[in-house]
């Protein structure tokens, strides 16, 4: 006899149920991923649907504070190579109400890159404070580069 499957999507916290932003995108069972206010020094690779919620999520950048105390602050962790702060590698990804920050020493510094052939949404975020002190062709910043759709630029 079978019994009936009953899934359950949970919502998680960080840094209140997971130290990291990695660490709860990691875990299968968080649907959605919301995100207190504070800063958060990581590089994260996204590879499957999931919903990050920063502390702004649904509140337009107009009246905000880039980097205030209110926001949901990333800054990517690795200063040397072209990381970016968010990799979107998988469908069905959102990530809003963000401030995305990225300041390499070499090569391209990138704010949120979305690989081809998905339909993720990037909102209400303000990716700026992309960077880098390379001046060679490698070096670039890059807030979110093509095919980004519904960005919020400051």
């Amino acid at each position: 006899m079978a019994l009936p499957f009953s899934a359950h999507a949970a919502t998680c916290s960080v840094p209140a149920g997971y130290p990291t932003i990695q660490a709860a995108v990691d875990d299968p069972a968080c649907d959605t991923v919301n995100v207190a206010p504070g800063v958060y020094a990581e590089n994260v690779f996204i590879s499957r649907a999931v919903i990050l919620n920063g502390a702004q999520a649904g509140q337009p950048t107009t009246g905000r504070t880039s980097d205030g105390p209110d926001e949901s602050t990333v800054v990517g962790a690795n200063p040397t190579g072209a990381n970016a702060v968010f990799v979107i590698n998988a469908s069905g990804v959102t990530i809003d109400g963000f401030t995305v920050k990225n300041s390499v020493i070499t090569d391209a510094a990138i704010g949120i890159q979305i690989r081809p052939s998905n339909d993720s949404v990037v909102l209400n975020n303000f990716i700026d404070g992309i960077t880098t002190d390379d001046v060679t062709p490698a070096g670039r910043a890059i807030g979110a580069p093509p095919p980004a759709l519904q960005l919020s630029f400051v």
